[in-house]
């Protein structure tokens, strides 16, 4: 099979496509290093999502890119990131970062399936990923529309909310509210379209470094709401 080639850049809140829950328990699941406080958030529908959508606090530092593209290669398993830019190190991060890192896609060695037109991905062939980030609102949009993970080995997203706005619900105060919202009902959420209603996705929520994971098996676009 000759290598495939698809780029595809995204813009503005256009989502598209699905993620599907994991197959298996939470606990049957490899997350490699989140920490025991992390929980598990299961799927659901709010059509409030859209006003909920987490915003960056002014003071927030930019990112080192809000589009990035990547390739990769069925058979080889790589990771993906967009990090805080390195000048901002004032936050405590994982350690393997030199960067605070916003955005994160790892990919096992089997993780990439099909190309969006149901072609089989066989090892060696390659995919040019594309990625955009909103730079208001906590919202990322990935490429190519509907690239199909495999379910057994599903790509992992992991998405930070540490510099969001930390009135969360724009009362215009920071209080005991926000906090109960960041600790019992943030989740990650997509929609098909603009016109389709936001969805939960299954992920694991670590509270203590203000991130979500989530495996999913389809490209899609994402964001941090309630």
């Amino acid at each position: 099979m000759n290598v495939h080639a698809w780029m595809v850049g995204l813009a503005g809140l256009s989502l598209v496509a699905a993620c599907t829950e994991p197959a298996t328990a939470p606990g049957d699941r490899d997350l490699g290093g989140i920490a025991p406080s992390a929980d598990w958030t299961y799927g659901g529908s709010n059509q409030a999502t859209e006003q909920h959508i987490l915003v960056e606090q002014d003071a927030a530092p930019p990112l080192e890119a809000y589009y990035r593209e990547f390739w990769a290669v069925a058979g080889k398993s790589r990771s993906f990131t967009i990090r805080y830019k390195a000048a901002w190190r004032d936050r405590e991060h994982d350690e393997e970062d030199d960067a605070p890192t916003f955005w994160r896609l790892s990919l096992g060695e089997h993780s990439l399936r099909a190309l969006p037109d149901g072609t089989p991905l066989a090892d060696g062939d390659s995919v040019l990923i594309s990625v955009t980030v909103d730079p208001s609102r906590l919202i990322v949009d990935m490429g190519p529309d509907a690239l199909q993970f495999d379910p057994d080995e599903p790509a992992r997203l992991t998405l930070f909310y540490g510099y969001a706005n930390p009135d969360v619900d724009r009362d215009g105060d920071v209080d005991r509210d926000d906090d109960a919202i960041k600790a019992s009902r943030l989740s990650i959420w997509f929609r098909a379209n603009e016109q389709s209603p936001w969805e939960k996705v299954s992920a694991w929520h670590d509270r203590e470094r203000q991130r979500f994971h989530a495996f999913i098996d389809h490209f899609s676009g994402y964001t941090v709401s309630w």
